[in-house]
């Protein structure tokens, strides 16, 4: 069965796909999604959910990647059925809308590692988070999306218990088919989070390592890594030919 993250195809839907910063923050205002604050920034309300959900993120267990993931509070598993029933509620929601919004870009600077995404949500200022934390394709038409995202921010799960839920919203994820099914959360930052935890799969296979950090380069090529986390002590590292965000072998690349 074919469904809407497979071919991102919404018929009798209006689509839009990379609209621009101006515009998602009109239509966002438009929609009641959001209020300008006094120095013209947009601000949402993300709801119940002020952050991430850990105990709400599953990830689908396959044969194929079982072995390749360290299962246990962090990552939780989800049968293959209870994934793709979650992602047939989600699609079933979101063509119930009149609009819909897709951003198609890219997750890493360098060519040669960075991830395609697609990412399409309900509503107007969820596609400009996208469009902020990633880098635009300026494609809208025939992009081939590496890792696929369906944002249903706004769907709460009514049966979650019988489908190995822990509450009404979940992020649950298929290493496996490239997609991401996002219900009943409104924070943006888990489609940041889902593309990170992807980049860190799938990079680190071709010897790439995905990492949250700043870094800067000295006169004398080594690398000074700033790793800092809301509530961590910071962590300084001094490295040679390491750099930023993926490291790489001769150069570095960033998702933003």
């Amino acid at each position: 069965m074919k469904t809407a993250t497979h071919e991102l195809n919404f018929p009798g839907i209006t689509v839009y796909t990379n609209l621009s910063t101006e515009r998602l923050v009109e239509l966002s205002l438009e929609r009641g999604e959001g209020v300008l604050a006094s120095n013209g920034a947009l601000c949402c309300d993300t709801g119940e959910r002020t952050g991430r959900s850990p105990k709400d993120k599953f990830v689908e267990d396959t044969p194929a990647i079982h072995n390749a993931i360290d299962w246990g509070k962090v990552n939780q598993p989800i049968s293959p059925e209870n994934f793709s029933k979650i992602e047939a509620l989600a699609t079933e929601y979101m063509n119930t809308k009149n609009e819909l919004f897709r951003f198609n870009g890219y997750a890493g600077a360098d060519e040669r590692y960075r991830l395609n995404v697609s990412v399409v949500t309900e509503e107007a200022w969820q596609s400009l988070f996208a469009a902020t934390m990633f880098i635009p394709s300026g494609i809208t038409e025939g992009f081939d999306p590496n890792w696929t995202i369906i944002d249903a921010c706004n769907l709460k799960i009514e049966d979650w218990e019988s489908l190995g839920l822990n509450s009404d919203m979940c992020i649950i994820q298929s290493m496996e088919q490239k997609k991401v099914i996002i219900c009943g959360t409104r924070y943006a930052g888990e489609i940041k989070k889902s593309i990170f935890y992807a980049m860190n799969f799938d990079m680190t296979a071709v010897n790439v390592f995905p990492m949250h950090c700043s870094a800067n380069v000295d006169k004398e090529d080594e690398t000074n890594v700033a790793r800092i986390r809301p509530g961590f002590l910071h962590s300084f590292l001094r490295l040679k030919k390491l750099h930023m965000f993926c490291w790489l072998e001769k150069n570095q690349t960033q998702s933003n």
